[in-house]
């Protein structure tokens, strides 16, 4: 399944710029960490996530879905790759109750599995 109508999809600078990309934030400066330093990403060049994270909309199914109290939650594995470097990727989406295109909640690199890692 994919994100439904991905074409359409908002992703807030507030959640991009002022959250994920925030060394500043409370709660996200620990993501704008492993995005500097690990994919060159920072609020300077927030562009290059934005575009990122339209390729997985446009790519990849949803992993998994779930409803909360606001409407339904859609999560999105993806593969970045940096030179010389291969990166998982999360993406969480919502469409809200009332709503039919998907918001920006959160995207955070994951931790490879051991199989992903060329390790047994």
């Amino acid at each position: 399944m994919k994100l439904p109508n991905a074409d359409r999809a908002i992703i807030g600078d507030d959640k991009l710029h002022q959250y994920c990309l925030n060394p500043g934030h409370s709660e996200g400066s620990h993501k704008a960490y492993l995005f500097s330093k690990l994919l060159g990403i920072s609020q300077n060049n927030s562009e290059e996530l934005r575009e990122i994270l339209r390729g997985i909309n446009d790519t990849e199914q949803v992993a998994f879905h779930r409803p909360n109290e606001y409407g339904m939650l859609y999560y999105i594995d993806s593969m970045i790759t940096r030179p010389e470097r291969t990166f998982r990727i999360r993406t969480i989406w919502i469409v809200r109750e009332n709503e039919d295109f998907p918001r920006f909640v959160s995207c955070y690199l994951k931790r490879r599995r051991p199989a992903e890692r060329g390790t047994p």
